[in-house]
């Protein structure tokens, strides 16, 4: 019995430690991630430019600030992300 137990133990143990991702996969889908997030990060960047042109374009500046201050903060947020 307790042969019979080791010999499942190895087995598991051998399946547990060759079906696991590897460090390179786990690298290539963190860095999937981030490409993914600097591409939303870029796209709400680009909103926030549009708002800002069409309220300067309406004259609202309390609205051009928002919008202005708003892309800022985004790129900022992009460029800490990437470090």
């Amino acid at each position: 019995m307790i042969r019979k137990f080791a010999m499942l133990a190895t087995v598991a143990a051998l399946f547990v430690a060759c079906s696991g991702n590897t460090s390179d996969d786990a690298a290539a889908k963190a860095q999937a991630a981030q490409d993914s997030a600097t591409k939303m990060m870029d796209q709400a960047a680009n909103d926030a430019k549009a708002a800002a042109a069409s309220a300067s374009n309406a004259g609202d500046s309390t609205a051009s600030a928002v919008a202005d201050t708003a892309s800022k903060n985004m790129n900022d947020a992009k460029d800490n992300m990437s470090k």
